[in-house]
């Protein structure tokens, strides 16, 4: 199995854009600690599924991401430049948009863009 987690909030955290829009340290991994002020970074992975198979093993590995961007009613004006700096960032990766929405989320009032990202890896290359 296959995880980049690591790398993609490694260069989120690097890139200059995503910290200009966002401020530093705002990406996390599932879910983002209480109280943190927006906007703000979350991303999970959806799919892990391996693929080509050669001698009953598998070759490569399809991947999907999800990079949630959230903010409050105050500053949902960065919304779209954190969205669009992080699709840069994972474009630059290697990854392609496969799918994107926004959300308003009443149980906690923020403005939040989901979009998933795709990926394919032989296994050699990692």
């Amino acid at each position: 199995m296959i995880d980049l987690g690591g790398q993609i909030k490694s260069a989120l955290e690097v890139d200059p854009d995503v910290v200009l829009h966002a401020g530093e340290k705002k990406v996390h991994r599932l879910k983002a600690p209480e109280g943190i002020e927006s906007p703000y970074i979350t991303y999970f992975e959806v799919v892990n599924n391996d693929d080509n198979y050669g001698d009953d093993e598998p070759l490569s590995v399809n991947l999907i991401y999800q990079v949630d961007v959230w903010c409050e009613a105050a500053k949902v004006a960065k919304l779209l430049s954190v969205a669009n700096a992080t699709e840069t960032v994972m474009k630059c990766m290697g990854f392609s948009r496969v799918d994107g929405q926004e959300f308003y989320e009443n149980d906690t009032g923020l403005y939040h863009k989901a979009s998933r990202y795709q990926i394919a890896k032989d296994y050699e290359e990692e």
